[in-house]
């Protein structure tokens, strides 16, 4: 595909990527032999279906508003071949068709900038993400995004978004793509969550879209005379599916050399192999010709006019991720990916080392963890040193720390610590001889942070050493101080004003390392800083005034105080408040004393009630009356209403303070009626708050509210406000609300149910319980989920309903879904809790061990469902899953250490004992 940018009307479909339609399901392949003619799904000329427009597309549409100025992020979620592209390149076309697109996109040509008013197509997010250049790339996405004009679009399966998303809030280093993806998706909202009307432009947003036509869709798609989607809709409502060719892709792999090369390129893949694949590499892996390649795999163009390799079609690689979950791979691949590793990313390196170690093929892991390690990767060195034996690991530790790059701040880190749980005194002493202090990357200043104190932490245990040794542990003391000291010096020049929160825990680790008089000198510096630009950011005022005195500016500290009481802004409720704290901890009580007799009580915004109510209690802590009767005053009888929420804290918090008149003027305001009842925890507050505040009319009359609302019909809602009213005390209005959402709640959702019985319960309306158990619940539940049951059948059991329970039990057991093991296993543990013998025996009969999903974000529920399945003395059944497990990437599970001292084999067999050897040099 070109990199030239050209307007999206004069765009083909084919160049977005959608797939060449179809009326066989075939992909329009020319071959029948074997896999010939897979590729050809995108390859065959034709003019494309009429197309059916969805209400994703409305979406998408919206959000491709050219008027909108700020640049933003579209992404379109779902399965691959679900028309994700086809409706990318239709709506561009439509909307946005003068404006340049730019497909594929380069780190290089990012970074060498893009003009404004360009769409940038990014396809598959994973392929970024994955790419050996892809933390560069997406950096510079993030700050693209930032600023004005630019429209980035891109797809993501599911499970690849609760990846990144999940990596963006764990311990990795600021720079790890999956963890910038995660942070640049977790911002977008949930355009399902929207109207149409109501989806803001300038925000972005991520759009599902649904793997099957509804049947109004199917019925449009077989009227427009089009024979290919008569074709697709006739053949059921995966239609987009059908016309891709997908039946196709996976009906024709009859060719034993053509099936063993998919599988290898399907497991290959799936464990981490993200660039090209050779096909010398898919030749020795799949022990057949590279013939097969070219049907099975999509080429990939190389730097001049050759072929690079090949890359496995986006259907088939989901196809591969979901069926082939618990296949280990064959030996011959796990071969050819370490022989062939000269010629693979470093990237792909490091997953596939990390897969190979999850599946306990300890031996692979290490020399594919090596030549990462020789080609520089911080992080494979800091996976060899903790995955080796102490001798093994020492010496590999020492070979690596003179080579891996320094320049990641986070991965030093974490090599520093596996260095030393390896007592690998030497690498330590190797790494801090190559400075790095001055190496380390101040991009991601909060992980040079932590490697400031990773880098202490050495020093001391050096000094500790040398304490009852000689020599070399003092060595490493002295050469990790002098690291420390150089990494302070650019740390603290680097730290500024407009990054408190930074330069405040930069104070905290220079006063912690000893470095007393750096952290008085940074915070005088800092704090001059913030003066200079007008004191615009309390929280910031905040942060410096709490930690000043610890770092040993207190004078300095005396002087912001003082420049913050008489200088701050004092129209905002949350940043007053804030002051007032930091100056008590502060303890500046004669600039807290200056602040209040500026009446920030008269002055600042009521908009926010829940600010407010905050601020209340602050004032009230700190004895200043009279601006508490101040502002009580102002928020009781200028607040909006309608946060029901926030105006059942600020009951609260006037009544804390005896503000009677101010309640007073409040409640003739009539809250009762004018509050919304969208928030169900919030109704459920206000009602209790009404009636704490000794309102039982009002509190009556929003309870009733909320009933003829509709809200104590379902079960959820109905729930929450008994939790609150019971949380309030609020003994009478529960009876009478328990008894209503007993009669009137709808069976919709067993875990809804369970929750409504436990509160019931909870709340001791025994009455209510017995009403609801009347109308048999757990006849009436669906048993789809079995975690649901699970939750209901504990409900049942604690409302004494054993019959019931044991009538769902027995449904359940022989119809409920086996993919989820986390709620297999609650399953099966209910049954033994609740005596279900029977039922569990049923559930036992159907294999769970051999059906339950593996997939990675699974594991916890795999670990639950081994134990759940030891204690109902299915044994057999828990050495299925154990084997299956350990094949999916989660050996350890198995708990079959030793029988494997030095790993597995591929095919199972327990490893001989190896010795990590030094690599030649090359």
């Amino acid at each position: 595909m070109t990199r030239e940018a050209r307007p999206a009307g004069q765009w083909a479909a084919a160049e977005f990527g959608v797939h060449q339609a179809t009326s066989d399901g075939l992909g329009g392949v020319d071959g029948i032999d074997g896999l010939d003619g897979l590729d050809g799904i995108d390859g065959v000329d034709g003019p494309m279906p009429p197309y059916i427009r969805r209400p994703h597309d409305e979406v998408l549409r919206a959000l491709l508003d050219p008027a909108v100025p700020d640049s933003r992020l579209i992404v379109l979620r779902g399965d691959s071949c679900a028309g994700r592209s086809r409706a990318v390149y239709e709506a561009l076309a439509d909307r946005l068709p003068g404006w340049p697109v730019r497909h594929p996109v380069t780190a290089a040509e990012l970074a060498a900038g893009i003009p404004a008013r360009t769409v940038l197509w990014l396809g598959e997010l994973r392929r970024h993400v994955d790419a050996e250049d892809g933390a560069a790339l997406l950096r510079h996405l993030a700050d693209l995004l930032d600023g004005e004009g630019h429209l980035v679009i891109a797809t993501v399966w599911r499970p690849d978004w609760e990846a990144y998303t999940t990596a963006a809030g764990t311990g990795r280093s600021a720079g790890d793509p999956a963890r910038t993806a995660g942070r640049l998706l977790g911002r977008l909202p949930e355009a399902n969550e929207y109207t149409l009307e109501s989806i803001e432009p300038g925000w972005g947003a991520v759009i599902d879209v649904p793997a099957r036509f509804t049947a109004e869709e199917l019925t449009a798609a077989a009227g427009t005379g089009d024979p290919r989607l008569t074709a697709a809709a006739a053949a059921g409502d995966e239609v987009t599916q059908y016309l891709a060719g997908v039946p196709g892709l996976l009906k024709r792999c009859a060719d034993p050399d053509g099936r063993a090369i998919l599988a290898a390129a399907m497991d290959a893949t799936r464990f981490g192999h993200a660039g090209p694949l050779s096909a010398a590499l898919l030749r020795d892996a799949a022990g057949a010709e590279g013939d097969g390649a070219a049907g099975a795999l999509e080429p990939v163009a190389g730097a001049g006019a050759g072929t690079a390799g090949y890359r496995l079609a986006d259907y088939l690689d989901q196809h591969g991720r979901r069926t082939r979950q618990d296949q280990a791979g064959s030996p011959a691949l796990w071969d050819a990916l370490a022989g062939h590793a000269g010629e693979t990313g470093i990237g792909d390196l490091n997953r596939l080392a990390q897969s190979a170690r999850d599946r306990g093929l300890f031996r692979h892991a290490a020399a594919l963890w090596t030549s990462a390690a020789a080609r520089g990767s911080t992080r494979a060195a800091t996976r060899l040193a903790a995955h080796l034996d102490r001798d093994d690991a020492a010496r590999a530790a020492a070979w690596a720390a003179a080579r891996v790059r320094l320049d990641d701040p986070w991965e030093v880190t974490r090599l520093l610590e596996a260095l030393a749980a390896a007592g690998a005194g030497d690498a330590i002493r190797v790494l801090l001889a190559r400075d790095p202090g001055g190496q380390a990357s101040l991009d991601h200043r909060w992980d040079a942070l932590g490697l400031l104190g990773a880098l202490a932490a050495a020093g001391s245990a050096g000094r500790t050493g040398a304490a009852g040794r000689t020599g070399a542990a003092g060595r490493t003391g002295a050469a990790a101080d002098d690291a420390v000291q150089a990494l302070t010096a650019r740390l603290v020049e680097r730290a500024r004003a407009d990054d408190v929160p930074f330069a405040v825990s930069l104070m905290k680790a220079l006063a912690a390392a000893g470095a007393g008089d750096t952290a008085r000198s940074l915070a005088d510096r800092v704090a001059d800083q913030v003066v200079e630009a007008g004191l615009e950011d309390l929280d910031d005022v905040a942060l410096l005034l709490e930690a000043m005195p610890a770092a040993g500016a207190g004078e300095a500290a005396a002087a912001l105080a003082t420049q913050a009481a008489d200088g701050a802004s004092l129209d905002n409720p949350q940043e007053v408040a804030r002051l007032l704290k930091a100056l008590a901890a502060a303890g500046a009580g004669d600039a807290a004393c200056a602040l209040l007799a500026r009446d920030p009580a008269g002055q600042v915004s009521v908009e926010s009630v829940w600010d407010i109510a905050d601020l209340l209690g602050v004032l009230r802590a700190a004895g200043a009356d009279r601006a508490v009767d101040t502002l009580a005053a102002r928020v009781a009888a200028q607040a909006s209403l309608d946060d029901a929420e926030s105006l059942a804290r600020l009951l609260d918090e006037l009544r804390a303070a005896g503000a009677r008149d101010a309640i007073g003027t409040l409640l003739a305001r009539d809250p009762a009626q004018h509050a919304d009842l969208w928030d169900t925890w919030g109704a459920g507050c206000l009602i209790g708050a009404l009636h704490a505040a000794g309102a039982e009319q009002a509190a009556g009359d929003l309870a009733a509210r909320a009933a003829d609302d509709g809200m104590l019909d379902i079960p959820e809602p109905a729930t929450w406000v008994l939790r609150a009213l019971r949380a309030a005390g609020a003994a009478d209005l529960i009876q009478t609300l328990a008894d209503r959402a007993a009669e009137r709640a709808e069976f919709c959702c067993p875990l809804d149910i369970a929750g409504l019985l436990d509160e019931l319960d909870a709340a001791g309306a025994a009455d209510a319980v017995r009403t609801l158990l009347d109308r048999d619940p757990g006849g009436q539940a669906d048993t789809d989920d079995p975690g649901d049951i699970a939750m209901l059948l504990g409900a049942l059991r604690a409302a004494e309903a054993a019959a019931a329970a044991r009538s769902l039990a027995g449904r359940a057991a022989g119809q409920t879904r086996l993919d989820d093991p986390q709620a297999v296993a609650g399953l099966l543990e209910e049954f033994r809790a609740g005596g279900a013998g029977d039922a569990a025996r049923v559930l036992l009969d159907r294999d769970p061990a051999s059906h339950v999903s593996l997939a990675p974000e699974q594991r916890q529920g795999v670990a639950r469902l081994l134990a759940a399945l030891r204690a109902a003395g299915a044994g057999d059944a828990a050495r299925v899953l154990a084997a299956r497990a350990a094949d999916a990437g989660m050996f350890d599970l198995a708990g079959d250490g030793t029988r494997y001292p030095f790993g597995r084999e591929p095919d199972g067999a327990p490893s001989a004992p190896w010795r990590w050897t030094e690599p030649r040099p090359e």
